[in-house]
């Protein structure tokens, strides 16, 4: 009986050390944009800075109505870059907060 006890307690410690990676990894592709600060947009890499700068103009776009986006690369880049130089001057700061919402 103390074998099966064991063998039940070991099986038991050993799936529960899956259980908590899998939610970690789980939590790790969600992003609370009410604390998301300046300074982690600037820590991103380029391909996810691009896809999150797309991800705020449609955020951008939904709260002020305006549904028309330049595909025009300067006017991108230029809005990002007066992002990044936002960001820069308050890097503790929300992101959100930076843009005014």
């Amino acid at each position: 009986m103390k074998k099966l006890f064991g063998l039940f307690l070991a099986a038991a410690l050993l799936s529960s050390l899956w259980i908590v990676p899998a939610q970690a990894a789980k939590d790790a592709d969600k992003i609370d944009f009410n604390k998301f600060t300046c300074k982690q947009f600037l820590d991103l890499d380029g391909d996810d800075a691009a896809y999150f700068y797309f991800w705020l103009d449609g955020f951008v776009s939904a709260k002020t109505n305006n549904l028309v986006m330049s595909l025009d690369e300067k006017s991108i880049e230029n809005d990002l870059q007066q992002l990044m130089k936002m960001c820069n001057d308050n890097k503790d700061s929300r992101l959100l907060t930076v843009m005014g919402y």
